[in-house]
């Protein structure tokens, strides 16, 4: 009997680990917060320095730079239409556990059509099959409108103190947010990106946030 019952305990033990590791596989944060109490677009945090990249072009540039990314890892927002052409990049993101925002277009494009929210909320979740955190617009132009949108769906709109095009920068660590482009009509130079990492102690976002001194990887529920 009591053979049974230990074997029946081994059983669930193994297929809930399976069940958890799969779990961890497609996750690449943790959603458990909204950030503002009142439709914002977030600009600065407390301390230190984030990097965030907004990735709508590029191709082994872009893989290139992801594999040699270490942590801790920038928040990188993507192109949907982007990010289904380079499934292997993507893959790769989540492996390294980076966490992946949804940028959308120009801020303007929400007053025009007020579905197109929504459209792109389920196409980043059919791509990784968990809802956006992050938000950002190419522009980072944030209509009162878009902003009472993502607060119904408890996604955070996060906007940028600084805005890196190339060259050296002088950081003060009072939480600024550092953006960097990589547009079809705005190309940058991931090398330099690289160069810019190496410069600079950046943070999580998380980190700039809300002053946390853990540097452990982000464990999904």
């Amino acid at each position: 009997m009591w053979r049974k019952i230990l074997f029946i305990c081994i059983i669930c033990s193994v297929t809930i680990f399976f069940i958890f590791h799969s779990f961890t596989k497609r996750q690449h944060y943790i959603p458990v917060f909204n950030v503002l109490t009142t439709p914002a677009a977030i600009t600065s945090g407390m301390k230190g320095s984030a990097l965030t990249v907004n990735i709508a072009f590029g191709d082994d540039d872009v893989q290139q730079w992801i594999e040699q990314l270490q942590s801790p890892y920038p928040l990188i927002f993507l192109d949907l239409e982007w990010a289904e052409r380079y499934p292997s990049t993507i893959e790769m993101m989540i492996e390294k556990n980076i966490t992946i925002g949804l940028l959308g277009k120009d801020g303007n494009a929400y007053m025009e059509s007020n579905d197109l929210l929504e459209k792109q909320i389920d196409q980043y979740e059919a791509l990784f099959q968990s809802k956006p955190l992050w938000f950002r617009t190419a522009d980072e132009q944030f209509p009162k409108e878009l902003l009472n949108a993502l607060s119904k769906k408890e996604i955070n709109a996060l906007s940028s103190s600084i805005r890196w095009t190339g060259g050296k920068i002088k950081l003060e660590q009072n939480g600024e947010i550092v953006s960097v482009s990589s547009y079809k009509n705005h190309q940058i130079d991931f090398k330099a990106l690289q160069q810019l990492t190496n410069d600079h102690p950046f943070n999580t976002i998380d980190q700039v946030l809300f002053n946390l001194q853990s540097k452990k990887k982000k464990i999904p529920n």
